[in-house]
């Protein structure tokens, strides 16, 4: 009990000490630096650490009380965090056939096709091909893109593309000759690539081994158009007819020749995205 009866004794020392106290010859009073509140601080029985602390001194009031200058401010900010932009797009779609010399809507790609080994188009939209393909961001047009089939009837293949004709002699299409193409499924093969023997629908379904082509669209979300581009052996692009023939598809390099050799009606068409 006696050691509490001495701590306002004590208190009131240090208060007269503090007084008492000459002023630091290098810290004028009314400086910056100088502290005339110390004292009645501790007059009044509180301690230094019970005070409110001062604002911090400016590098002007710090050097002319000789101390160091305030460490330099971190001027960094944080970025800003951006979403990353995707690199690509995927569109799904089912494909109109137009007729060419009225723009007459005819049908759309069947997913059902003509005896698995190649495709017609029907009327009915419920019985539409769904394909998906892929474009670069920001780009609403392309070449040599693949169409992936959906809900096509054909096992094993499902890139939408071009196959050799059943009667052809070889992989060329050119003015002049009758030779023809399947719109048929097949096994994938590289843009611009000449045809090539990688398996698909038609040889699936006969036995008989004909050359193939996958990526073969150009493809403009846009105009909504799709134009199938066969390159022959000699890795030139042909000039690309699509016609149809009792609502079967095929492409040539002269359909008026194709049709000398098959005499039966037949409709130029090109082909139209419905994008979904």
């Amino acid at each position: 009990m006696r050691s509490f009866a001495v701590l306002p004794l004590l208190t009131l020392a240090l208060g007269l000490l503090a007084r008492a106290a000459p002023a630091d010859n290098d810290c004028k009073p009314g400086s910056a630096c100088s502290s005339p509140s110390d004292s009645g601080i501790l007059a009044a029985g509180l301690s230094l650490s019970d005070r409110v602390t001062p604002p911090k001194l400016t590098n002007a009031q710090r050097f002319a009380c000789g101390l160091p200058p305030l460490p330099p401010k971190r001027l960094w900010v944080s970025p800003t965090r951006r979403d990353p932009v995707p690199s690509s797009v995927n569109y799904r779609a089912a494909i109109q056939v137009i007729r060419q010399d009225d723009g007459a809507l005819l049908g759309y790609i069947s997913r059902t096709s003509q005896g698995r080994e190649r495709h017609k188009y029907v009327e009915d939209v419920t019985d539409a091909l769904i394909v998906g393909f892929t474009l670069t961001a920001g780009a609403t047009s392309a070449t040599g893109i693949d169409l992936i089939t959906e809900n096509s009837d054909i096992p094993n293949y499902v890139y939408l593309g071009l196959v050799q004709g059943s009667d052809d002699t070889d992989s060329v299409l050119q003015s002049g000759s009758y030779q023809y193409v399947y719109l048929a499924n097949t096994n994938p093969t590289p843009a611009n690539s000449p045809p090539q023997t990688v398996g698909n629908s038609y040889t699936q379904a006969t036995g008989v081994s004909r050359t193939s082509e996958s990526a073969v669209w150009s493809v403009n979300v846009v105009a909504l158009s799709l134009v199938p581009i066969w390159t022959n052996p000699d890795g030139i692009s042909a000039t690309t007819e699509l016609f149809a023939q009792s609502k079967n598809l095929y492409a040539g390099g002269d359909s008026a020749q194709y049709n000398s050799r098959y005499p039966a009606p037949l409709t130029l068409c090109r082909l139209q995205l419905l994008l979904m």
